[in-house]
């Protein structure tokens, strides 16, 4: 990731929405989200900047990692992640072997589990707020 980023992020400055809408990311390849939710989660990523996205790229995401620091969390924490999404897999493996205090639920979607399977999602979150309440 650190050594794509600055080739990203300048090629986001360069090509603008356009080249946003390239990326595999971008809600407009996204073949699972329902339609209901489609044309509102398109008008939002079209308010991105792509000035704001390619320094958020270049300063935010190559310094952002605590992947080092995963044993040490002391907190109830959840995971809700789509099966389907196989190249975050192995973060998610990751997690489980070294994060304590993790809850991890998959679910049959691929990267926008909130809008793909929105009822399981809210009520995974739900569920796992209600049993760390305070």
């Amino acid at each position: 990731m650190r050594t794509a980023i600055p080739a990203l992020a300048d090629e986001i400055e360069r090509g603008g929405s356009a080249a946003i809408e390239r990326m595999p990311i971008h809600p407009r390849h996204a073949r699972r989200i329902p339609v209901e939710y489609r044309e509102a989660v398109l008008a939002d990523a079209g308010l991105v900047s792509p000035q704001g996205l390619a320094h958020t790229m270049r300063y935010g995401v190559p310094e952002s990692s605590v992947r080092c620091r995963l044993g040490e969390n002391r907190v109830p924490t959840l995971l809700v992640c789509g099966e389907r999404e196989l190249g975050f897999r192995p973060h998610r493996e990751a997690a489980e072997r070294e994060m304590p205090r993790l809850k991890v639920v998959g679910v049959d979607a691929g990267h926008a589990v909130n809008l793909e399977t929105a009822e399981v999602f809210d009520r995974a979150v739900t569920g796992f707020l209600g049993r760390h309440a305070s």
